[in-house]
């Protein structure tokens, strides 16, 4: 390659209209990688719920519980049953954006892409909210292509913020007992506010642009 970016550096040095050029791009690109099926039944209401119940007991370990954390708790087990019946399918799942990279066509490069898990697309949706605090522009066009320039159902919504809600929950988690940590502080704050801490269901960068 003539010039090596990750997503992550190219949306830090490119302008708001190259971003969101290449935002319309990942959408349509995240939306192929979810058309395809898993071959075996899986089972997306028990898969998650045992991982949320296992992150529930590494959190109940904790003797620095606060106020936010319940609240991040009880969204999660009033909205875990929206997995139920949840098609799974090829995604992403949680990632660096370092590790997506960009070849001199501006395609998309993932390294390990042999690694792809098979879940609820909707889960990859954390992802962009992440890199949405260096581009909001980016993010916007990906929800704009993914959904074909309609508005996303308000079910999909419920599912993204609780899958968000879970992520921070481990992020504090982790922090707690000195685990890798997938955020950073900044964008654990940014994810919070995001959400109004979980007063809203819908991002704030797309609730603000409908």
């Amino acid at each position: 390659m003539d010039k090596e970016y990750n997503l992550k550096k190219y949306l830090s040095s490119h302008t708001k209209e190259e971003n969101y050029k290449l935002g319309l791009k990942f959408g349509e690109y995240l939306r192929n990688i979810h058309q395809n099926k898993a071959k075996n039944n899986i089972n997306s209401y028990d898969l998650f719920n045992t991982k949320s119940n296992y992150l529930f007991y590494r959190h109940g370990l904790s003797d620095d519980i606060g106020d936010n954390d319940y609240i991040l708790v009880d969204y999660i087990n009033q909205n875990k049953h929206l997995t139920k019946n949840i098609e799974s399918k090829r995604i992403i799942g949680q990632v660096n954006f370092e590790n997506i990279l960009l070849d001199d066509d501006n395609n998309f490069l993932i390294i390990n892409k042999e690694n792809f898990l098979y879940g609820d697309p909707t889960f990859d949706f954390t992802n962009i909210n992440k890199i949405s605090k260096i581009s909001e522009d980016f993010s916007k066009a990906c929800y704009k292509s993914y959904f074909l320039d309609k508005k996303a159902p308000i079910k999909f919504f419920r599912l993204l913020a609780m899958y968000q809600a879970y992520i921070i929950l481990e992020d504090i988690v982790n922090k707690r007992d000195g685990s890798d940590r997938y955020l950073t502080d900044d964008e654990f704050e940014y994810l919070l506010k995001t959400y109004d801490h979980f007063n809203n269901i819908i991002p704030r960068r797309i609730k603000e642009s409908n």
